[in-house]
């Protein structure tokens, strides 16, 4: 790859959903007039000459770390976007609690704990009552667990979100990107333009 910019996302469960995240980077490259392109993880194969890798992601865990080990520094969105768009919307929801859902990571569970729980408290310090809930596997729940309002840490719809819905009785805000575009679309267009103070 030879863009300047890549952004790199996980293949949704529902394949037409990555029409998004293209949909999102072309916003991207208008708005900043920046050379930018996104990739699926797992068409991802490094980038020569970037300057800098997105990876759309919430927390650290085994695809941040993978790209790590392959010479990658990839960036995540940081927690106070993600904290930003979850309060967003549950401010236009008229909502005052919410419980964060991810799935647990197989590597890194101590860092995808920090963020998870710096996400959290980004979102309490805003007086909403938060929480975290980890989930072992993305399969739905039997019953619902809760009333609360739930916040899936998935960027685009598929099994995580549905695991995830399936917890509460009460309202889920479903995949991030679809309520939290204009928060992304802002922190990346931004990123891409922030001066380079290392040349």
């Amino acid at each position: 790859m030879t863009a300047k910019f890549i952004v790199v996302y996980h293949e949704p469960g529902d394949p037409s959903e990555s029409e998004r995240v293209h949909k999102l980077v072309e916003q991207v490259r208008l708005l900043g007039d920046v050379d930018v392109e996104a990739v699926s993880l797992k068409k991802f194969t490094g980038c020569r000459n970037c300057r800098r890798v997105y990876l759309l992601m919430f927390t650290r865990g085994g695809h941040w770390l993978s790209l790590k080990e392959y010479g990658v520094d990839a960036v995540l969105v940081p927690p106070y976007v993600t904290a930003s768009a979850i309060i967003a919307e549950l401010d236009k929801r008229r909502l005052d609690s919410v419980m964060l859902v991810a799935l647990r990571a197989k590597r890194l569970l101590d860092a995808q704990h920090y963020d998870l729980e710096l996400i959290r408290k980004l979102v309490a310090a805003k007086g909403l009552d938060a929480e975290v809930r980890l989930l072992d596997e993305m399969s739905t729940a039997k019953k619902p667990e809760t009333t609360k309002p739930v916040a899936p840490l998935a960027l685009l719809s598929g099994r995580l979100v549905r695991a995830a819905c399936s917890l509460t009785e009460g309202p889920c805000l479903g995949p991030l990107l679809h309520y939290g575009w204009w928060h992304i679309l802002s922190w990346l267009v931004s990123d891409m333009l922030a001066p380079d103070i290392t040349t």
